[in-house]
């Protein structure tokens, strides 16, 4: 029967609860191979077909997880043909996944979303003559690079001010598209330290820069992982 992955751990971890189930009700079990252990359950398929349901079942079995430690956590939808399966990826990729238990070990990822002010509105594209055109072109550039150099001046901010309060270990940021109305980003944040970050972050943003910051999380370090097994 196929086996769905969920989330590596160190191998010294407690195992999951034999309460414990995943996608599909199905109970939740350990495949150990050297300093890893990866949770697992079966499903009837290779494939298995996105739904909320599914996706707050995985979420819930990876968060169970966090409760040991801190994971390296599978997308939705990683299948492997049986249990040897996973432990041959776990066997095979031994070096990358403990580096990567390393570098996430006793952190949460959180979400920054900070809003971004509009730039200049352009209105629709002239058509009376062509210089008409060319300056809407030049002016929509314009609020465009406005928006884009409100974002990396908002990040150049929050970086330092969080890197000075020693409240994370890693950022990741996304890039800003033309016409975004939020900067994002991930941030890995030691757990002992999750509400400092928040009021950090906070201060930075609101007091300092007068905008508006939306903080979610904690959750577990997706964005700071590579994919397992696709």
């Amino acid at each position: 029967m196929p086996t769905y992955l969920y989330c590596i751990l160190p191998a010294g971890c407690e195992a999951p609860a034999a309460s414990l189930v995943g996608v599909d009700a199905a109970p939740v079990r350990e495949v150990r191979a050297g300093p890893t252990a990866a949770w697992v359950s079966d499903v009837p398929d290779a494939v298995i077909a996105p739904s909320v349901a599914r996706a707050r079942a995985h979420d819930a079995v990876v968060r169970d997880a966090m409760s040991r430690a801190t994971p390296v956590p599978a997308r939705f939808g990683q299948v492997l043909a049986a249990d040897r399966d996973v432990a041959a990826l776990l066997g095979q990729r031994t070096s990358e996944l403990v580096a990567s238990l390393e570098r996430v070990r006793d952190c949460v990822e959180m979400t920054v979303r900070i809003l971004l002010a509009a730039g200049p509105t352009t209105g629709p594209a002239p058509r009376e003559s062509g210089s008409a055109y060319l300056r809407w072109v030049r002016e929509r550039q314009r609020a465009r690079q406005s928006v884009t150099d409100q974002a990396e001046f908002l990040r150049g901010g929050v970086a330092r001010a969080v890197e000075d309060a020693g409240v994370v270990r890693e950022m990741l940021w996304a890039r800003v598209a033309p016409g975004a109305r939020s900067l994002e980003g991930a941030h890995l944040v030691p757990r002992a330290l999750v509400a400092r970050h928040r009021d950090v972050v906070r201060t930075a943003v609101e007091r300092t820069y007068h905008t508006k910051v939306m903080l979610s999380g904690p959750w577990a370090p997706y964005t700071f992982c590579a994919p397992l097994h696709e």
